[in-house]
């Protein structure tokens, strides 16, 4: 249950939310009993972040239990790494992020993707933008 509650909350901290559900989810997380807080480090990159970690029983594969980590930017709540530690001296898996965020547009030209010239990929309409001449009221 530990490694699928930090792996999810790796997956949703990778994703394009608010920073304030960022902030709401690292406050989440850190309230946890089986997360604990290892204070202030620093990631691969040479950022300073708090990082959070939690254990669980390894298999044969691993050499003892195994301590699933993510470092979080304080400030921006913005995770800037993950790893997956057993006794080894080095991580046996090492995430580090620079961005995350919504893409403007689809991937290469976007006529695989059923874009049109012109449009632009907005979240909101999947990876079509609007039509030409249509209006967009609110915002997402």
């Amino acid at each position: 249950m530990n490694a699928y509650r930090w792996q999810t909350g790796a997956d949703l901290l990778t994703a394009p939310i608010t920073p304030a559900t960022r902030a709401a989810l690292f406050r989440v997380l850190a309230e946890q009993p089986e997360f604990t807080s290892k204070g202030q480090v620093t990631d691969a990159l040479g950022r300073t972040g708090v990082a959070l970690s939690t254990t669980a029983p390894g298999d044969e594969s691993t050499r003892g239990d195994v301590e699933y980590r993510m470092i979080i930017d304080g400030k921006t709540a913005e995770l800037l790494q993950i790893e997956v530690r057993d006794q080894r001296p080095q991580p046996l898996l090492t995430q580090s992020y620079e961005r995350m965020g919504w893409v403007r547009r689809g991937w290469g030209t976007g006529r695989s993707a059923g874009l049109r010239q012109g449009d632009r990929g907005d979240p909101g309409r999947g990876l079509r933008g609007p039509r030409r001449g249509s209006r967009r009221q609110g915002s997402w």
